[in-house]
């Protein structure tokens, strides 16, 4: 029998699963300072996550219409999104498309996260993991993509190496677009993508696999880009919708805001745009960590070699932005798995170590470079990188800005509260009480128009604040930048032909071709 602790010392008793593999934890398992802070809700009653997905509350457009907007609350509004995102997905999907991206509203919070194995009928999609990937999205050629809830094709090298090449989809194992070819490197750092990480190159964790990024849209939005009068999927387009050439776009490109809800579970028109940005470790040779991640299986196809091979991922990081009425230049929320590097006061246990993070590293590898941080390539005033190491060689990650802790922004505090409520909701066994939100970032006053005809980049933020007014930033999805905040980024995202027209903060819009 296998046991696991749960995510806090002395939360719960140990719950014993059954094996799956044997153990294989490090020597002397690490764990965090101990505890300094207590858990906290810090948002009100009223705004507390919830795990009953049958509330109107548990998957929605915004906060609440009555809701004064606060860091605390922001915070809460996050969690509850993180946790219907992560839900397992409606048990009628895929032979009812439709049904993508709808939460199970029959599915019980005892059975949530709860281990089960990845590779079996019982391993269930989650909520983000139907929305509409990327690339199944902008196609070659601007060709018109299939349907909302839809599986993309296969590649030719994944139809090739299996009986069935069902579920996701990874291509991309590096911090810059398609960057495991140098000529494609030097042009993503003139151009940045958000697929991969802005700048610095891959991420390898400590046990020498690469990160693997996905990126997919909900309905809202999706809906938003086909639409016969948008059609964004092509270069063209987007053009005439930026400038309202056509008369029909007053706001120029915008996508849609999701509104507060009501009484009853709102639908999918109401929820707004949302953008999901993930990193996967490979978790195939480690069937001993499964119980402690949401792992699925994925197709990994080498952007290099086109080669295509399955493996078990596990979960860790994860972003989403959500436009609506409270937030309409994006709530900018990120999360990650608590054992990719350590989070001091907090007083996590980690059986298996740190994945990006190694407390010995200079004592037990001299040759190695454990700088903190440390971008894999380096970059020439004009552009051209050069790869500084190995792409097998672990790389030293910590975190640049702690969780905040502030009276004003306890999310550290919060994160305990979330997580004891989710072990005490599924007797210690969900995996998503190894989870925590990092930070949010929002506009506290936004100012219009937001967007408009002709918008140019960068877009205009005002009164930016975040838990401890830092920079926002995942140690998975941000490493080499986390001194930069979101919308340092964003603001100058453009549309496809370029010219400067700005794209509503979505960098999705510049991977659209015509035909």
């Amino acid at each position: 029998m296998k046991t696991f602790t749960p995510v806090r010392r002395g939360l719960l008793a140990t719950v014993v699963l059954g094996a799956l593999a044997p153990s294989a934890g490090a020597a002397t398992p690490p764990s965090d300072t101990q505890a300094g802070v207590t858990p906290a809700w810090g948002c009100p009653d009223t705004e507390r996550p919830v795990l009953d997905p049958t509330s109107p509350r548990f998957l929605a457009g915004d906060l609440g219409a009555y809701t004064s907007s606060s860091q605390t609350t922001v915070n809460c509004f996050a969690w509850q999104t993180f946790v219907a995102l992560q839900w397992p997905v409606d048990s009628r999907w895929p032979q009812d498309p439709d049904r993508a991206g709808e939460p199970d509203r029959q599915f019980q919070a005892a059975g949530w996260g709860v281990p089960v194995d990845p590779r079996s009928d019982d391993s269930r999609p989650r909520v983000w993991e139907t929305f509409k990937p990327a690339q199944a999205i902008f196609l070659p050629g601007g060709e018109t993509p299939s349907a909302w809830g839809v599986l993309p094709d296969p590649s030719a090298a994944c139809r090739g190496g299996a009986a069935t090449a069902s579920g996701r989809r990874l291509d991309s194992h590096a911090k810059l677009p398609g960057a495991a070819t140098l000529a494609r490197l030097d042009a993503a750092v003139l151009n940045p993508d958000e697929t991969d990480e802005v700048v610095g190159g891959w991420l390898t964790d400590q046990a020498g696999e690469l990160v693997w990024y996905e990126r997919l849209v909900s309905r809202a939005e999706f809906a938003y880009i086909v639409d016969d009068d948008n059609r964004l999927y092509r270069s063209a387009r987007q053009a005439a919708v930026a400038n309202n050439t056509d008369g029909q776009h007053p706001q120029g490109l915008s996508l849609p805001a999701g509104q507060a809800p009501g009484d009853e579970v709102q639908p999918w028109q109401q929820r707004g745009a949302m953008e999901i940005k993930a990193a996967w470790r490979n978790l195939d040779d480690h069937p001993e960590l499964w119980p402690r991640y949401r792992v699925a299986q994925a197709w990994l196809t080498d952007p290099e070699t086109g080669e295509c091979e399955q493996a078990v991922m596990g979960l860790v990081g994860f972003h989403f932005i959500l436009k609506s009425e409270h937030f309409p230049n994006f709530l900018w929320a990120t999360f990650e798995h608590i054992d990719n590097v350590p989070t001091p006061g907090a007083g996590y246990a980690h059986p298996h170590g740190y994945s990006f993070h190694d407390p010995q590293c200079e004592a037990a590898e001299p040759a190695r470079d454990c700088t903190p941080n440390q971008p894999r390539v380096k970059c020439d005033q004009s552009g051209h990188c050069t790869p500084q190491y190995p792409e097998s060689e672990p790389v030293q990650v910590t975190r640049q800005y702690p969780i905040p802790t502030s009276d004003t922004a306890p999310t550290l505090q919060l994160n305990l509260a979330m997580q004891e409520m989710i072990a005490e909701a599924t007797g210690g066994r969900s995996v998503f009480q190894y989870y925590q939100l990092v930070n949010t970032l929002w506009a506290q006053s936004p100012v219009p128009p937001y967007t408009e005809p002709g918008g140019t980049v960068p877009l205009k933020v005002t009164s930016l604040t975040s838990g401890g007014n830092q920079p926002v930033a995942n140690a998975t999805l941000e490493t080499y930048v986390q001194d930069k905040t979101c919308t340092e980024c964003h603001a100058g995202a453009t549309i496809a032909p370029g010219k400067g027209l700005a794209s509503d903060f979505s960098f999705l819009f510049s991977l659209a071709e015509d035909d």
